[in-house]
């Protein structure tokens, strides 16, 4: 099957960004996963932090489910202490909803917080000591 939906994945200093758009299938999210984590090798050994931006993301398929919870697990295991995540202003609560609803019951560690746009989630994250410039 091939792919459907897009991604863009940024290393800047300690912040692993990750731009999702498109409606995604589970193709994308095995590629998506793939290129992060090769991605993070570098901040493995130190706190990192991981910016999402979902603000032209449309949703995924179920069978994308199982493929997150796998990559949220790795990213506590691996040192990752905080994420935000920029859900834009379009379905906003669909989109909160399925991150909340793939998250639902798992232990985690990584403090998480929503936010309408980039720089309200930059800002967040400079208090929690991560810079991105």
């Amino acid at each position: 099957m091939e792919i459907h939906g897009q991604f863009k994945i940024r290393l800047i200093n300690q912040i692993m960004e990750m731009t999702l758009s498109e409606a995604w299938n589970e193709e994308c999210a095995i590629e998506a996963i793939k290129q992060f984590k090769t991605n993070a090798r570098n901040l493995l050994s130190h706190k990192w932090a991981c910016l999402i931006i979902l603000d032209n993301w449309q949703l995924a398929t179920p069978d994308v489910e199982p493929l997150v919870l796998e990559l949220q697990k790795w990213c506590t295991e691996n040192n990752q202490s905080v994420e935000a995540t920029v859900l834009g202003r379009e379905i906003i609560h669909a989109k909160q909803y399925q991150m909340d609803h793939y998250l639902f019951g798992m232990e985690n560690t990584i403090e998480q917080k929503y936010f309408s746009t980039k720089d309200e989630a930059l800002k967040w994250l400079k208090t929690k000591g991560f810079t991105y410039n």
